[in-house]
């Protein structure tokens, strides 16, 4: 089955990619969860789609209410399925993982959440593509994770997104 199950076909769709399997510095999965909401806002208007594997999912089991316009693929999509998912999206949020990597060679709109300090500084690690962006952070969380806004994530896709259909080459 292709991407399109996943897909509102009414109103811009956006992947949050919140696992890292610790590779990389990353957000809480409050923060994701705050995202997903701005998302969702009025202002912006998108589909929030999920992905991950099975086990990072978890952390998403009865926190996707009824009320919010989200969908959990983690754990159900092989790489073709995901990879056709990242084409079709207009846009994709994680820290530095693979999917944050595909997005930005396949052209979607992404923006990659990093530490601002070695080893996983975005200035060797950072996405690479013309719809690319990235935002770092010096601090951390009480908790140890990112200290990035969620507005700030927000409007950098926005940017990204504008760019991409301003663009005569864009998708």
């Amino acid at each position: 089955p292709g991407a399109d199950r996943w897909l509102a076909q009414d109103r811009p769709n956006v992947i949050l990619h919140a696992g890292s399997n610790n590779s990389a510095t990353n957000w809480s999965i409050d923060d994701y969860m705050k995202c997903m909401e701005a998302l969702n806002g009025e202002e912006v208007g998108c589909r929030v789609i999920w992905t991950g594997t099975e086990e990072e999912g978890q952390v998403l089991k009865g926190r996707l209410g009824a009320e919010c316009d989200a969908v959990d693929t983690t754990g159900q999509l092989n790489l073709d399925q995901l990879l056709s998912l990242i084409a079709a999206a207009d846009g994709l949020i994680a820290s530095s993982t693979g999917p944050l990597h595909m997005a930005a060679g396949l052209g979607t709109p992404c923006v990659g959440l990093y530490a601002a300090d070695a080893p996983m500084w975005p200035e060797r690690w950072h996405p690479m593509g013309a719809h690319a962006s990235w935002l770092s952070s010096a601090t951390r969380t009480a908790s140890g994770h990112l200290d990035i806004e969620v507005n700030e994530v927000v409007a950098t896709w926005g940017v990204k997104r504008a760019e991409r259909y301003a663009d005569p080459a864009g998708r």
